[in-house]
């Protein structure tokens, strides 16, 4: 448009008046570009800010972490493992995992394969699984094991290979462990004689199955354990209600007792044989949805979902922000490196600025081409 505007203005004065137009065009359009140019640089900012916030914020912790924060490097690693920082030589030795084998891994950025077993310190609520655990020889330490099929985003870890346990992973920004098979001395956290049900407002939750659940709504959870000896037995159970806290405030816990790792414990209840005893707990649904953001290194905390540790209970749906279900599908996107999203806000400012100079130059050419008309000379 440039370029034939001005070409032909000698072989039609009568273009001046369209120069004019095209002057206001172009001045617009450079405040628009001037504007991308500010916005793009703030974005730049923000990534660079995001990053270096996120190597020390409790979004990439989680109270579960094996250690808590995180290391930043192989080297950080060695060095805790050599203090045995928070038990961890102990913990990783339970499992099978030595010094030679750490020292040996590779540093990469990891998606782990499907059917593996993670490990955390506290009993934590993850859907559809398993849930086992063992005690650390020595140590009044327990690891829970969870059988998880999947992890969304791409991880900074260390993998190597172990004789008893094959290969596993060791997560950087928790120091949790992932390996695909299970340690002989892990134990079921519930029998198979437990079976659970749950109401939702006196209702069953197969009703909601397919829907969200409205603030304030009761959640009443039952516990049934079945004497299936030919002997009267001693029983006591607990349960891991911390993602259910996420958006639910206890309403009852039944003769039992919360401690400071959100663990409902009941007291020991003799069982005749053939008969069965039950423990329930109750929990209302906040009337204002958290809009907390997920945790890095445990997807399924404030994911929009109340899920329990009990067996075979499924997760309820949560009624949440648009803002957060956007974030739930960011998390689902391809998981970019923090150089990639660096270049890209970059190669975005620089493109913001060629245009802007490219606006500006034209704005300034057709300046100087009016004040020469004004002055008496066309071209």
């Amino acid at each position: 448009m440039f370029r034939k505007l001005v070409g032909n203005l000698s072989f039609s004065p009568s273009l001046v008046g369209r120069l004019s137009n095209y002057a206001k065009s172009l001045k617009k359009q450079k405040k628009m570009r001037l504007i991308a140019v500010y916005m793009s640089i703030l974005a730049l900012f923000l990534q660079m800010f995001g990053i270096i916030l996120s190597k020390n914020n409790n979004i990439l912790t989680h109270e579960s972490n094996i250690l808590y924060g995180g290391v930043m490097s192989k080297e950080d690693f060695i060095r805790r493992y050599k203090q045995n920082d928070l038990s961890i030589r102990a913990l990783l030795s339970s499992i099978g995992i030595s010094k030679n084998n750490i020292e040996t891994a590779n540093s990469e950025n990891i998606l782990p394969n499907h059917h593996i077993y993670k490990y955390h310190i506290a009993r934590v609520a993850l859907p559809n699984i398993s849930n086992k655990y063992y005690s650390i020889p020595g140590l009044d330490t327990t690891l829970y094991v969870s059988k998880i099929d999947t992890i969304n985003n791409t991880e900074p870890a260390l993998l190597g290979v172990a004789s008893s346990i094959g290969n596993f992973a060791i997560l950087l920004n928790s120091g949790d462990i992932l390996t695909e098979n299970l340690p002989k001395n892990a134990y079921d956290l519930y029998p198979n004689n437990v079976d659970i049900k749950t109401t939702i407002n006196n209702s069953s939750a197969q009703d909601y199955k397919n829907t969200t659940i409205s603030p304030n709504s009761l959640i009443n959870y039952t516990i049934d354990v079945k004497n299936i000896l030919d002997k009267n037995i001693s029983f006591t159970t607990s349960t891991y209600i911390g993602d259910i806290l996420e958006y639910a405030d206890v309403v009852n816990i039944n003769d039992g007792d919360i401690d400071d790792n959100k663990t409902i414990h009941w007291i020991n209840k003799n069982i005749p044989q053939n008969s069965s005893v039950q423990y329930s707990f109750s929990v209302r649904v906040k009337s204002q949805i958290p809009t907390t953001a997920q945790n890095s290194s445990l997807p399924h905390s404030y994911d929009c979902k109340i899920t329990s540790t009990l067996p075979g209970d499924e997760s309820l749906n949560i009624p949440c922000s648009i803002i957060k279900q956007m974030e739930l599908k960011l998390h689902k996107l391809p998981h970019l490196s923090e150089t990639h999203i660096l270049l890209t806000s970059l190669g975005t400012l620089l493109l913001s600025v060629l245009l802007y100079i490219k606006s500006n130059q034209y704005y300034e050419e057709i300046r100087l081409i009016r004040h020469n008309i004004n002055k008496g000379n066309l071209l």
